[in-house]
């Protein structure tokens, strides 16, 4: 699930604190990005502050860039360290009552991206019902697609984009007149569909469709052909009508 995953749509500071009885010695601090390795450099790319006393626990407290993370993609950070009882550890070998305490999250600056499938805005279809197919993608994580039809929403959660691969068939019902569309999509960095920026505002895919098995309300909703009928007939009425007033002078005329 997404919502047990760290999903961030910029660059954060990252911090650990570890506690020991001992000094520490040595550190490293080991950056896995999609498998990538990278060792960070002590004092370029992080800092670190020491606390406590002979006496007490020993506090340390590493602070990682937000530069380190610019990059997207599937961060794992290992923090391995060895004090002065040449007693090694790192993050992902110490233990917890639910098990052991990595560092994960992922980066994600780029908005999920929708294609419309099966209807096109504006078009006409005469049936009872037509199948649309909304495409739903994202570079690392889905988190949710919304499709309105006329004010009737219907929500896609994570876990069903999973298993479509963010593929959606949505059945169009008949209406006498066209329907208004909105498709809606984001992520699990809280990216949304249309954005400009991150954190930006999103901007649905929106269209507009006439779906019905009746003739005559398509001929009716097409207006420039029902208006450009209207227009011919009252043409041809005028035509007639100046016919007859003619021929009606014609015979005053012959009289």
């Amino acid at each position: 699930s997404t919502k047990d995953y760290t999903y961030i749509n910029e660059e954060k500071e990252v911090g650990v604190i570890e506690y020991n009885v001992d000094t520490i010695k040595d550190s490293t601090i080991t950056v896995n990005r999609d498998g990538e390795l990278v060792n960070l450099k002590a004092k370029t790319d992080y800092t670190v502050t020491s606390s406590g006393t002979e006496a007490q626990w020993k506090e340390n407290h590493y602070t990682m860039k937000a530069e380190n993370f610019a990059q997207e993609g599937n961060y794992a950070v290992i923090l391995s360290t060895q004090d002065e009882a040449a007693n090694a550890m790192n993050n992902t070998s110490v233990k917890k009552s639910s098990g052991n305490l990595p560092i994960e999250f992922a980066v994600d600056k780029t908005a999920p991206t929708v294609v419309i499938s099966g209807v096109e805005d504006g078009g006409s279809y005469r049936s009872a019902e037509r199948t649309m197919t909304v495409d739903a993608k994202d570079n690392l994580a889905l988190d949710e697609v919304s499709v309105d039809i006329d004010g009737n929403t219907t929500v896609y959660q994570a876990e069903e984009l999973k298993e479509t691969d963010g593929v959606i068939d949505v059945v169009i019902g008949s209406a006498n007149d066209f329907q208004e569309i909105q498709v809606t999509a984001s992520d699990a960095a809280g990216n949304v569909l249309g954005q400009k920026q991150v954190n930006g505002k999103g901007e649905p895919v929106a269209l507009s469709v006439l779906v019905t098995p009746n003739v005559m309300v398509q001929y009716y909703m097409n207006k420039p052909l029902f208006f450009g009928s209207i227009i011919g007939v009252l043409a041809v009425a005028g035509i007639i009508i100046f016919l007859v007033w003619r021929r009606r002078q014609a015979d005053k005329n012959g009289r």
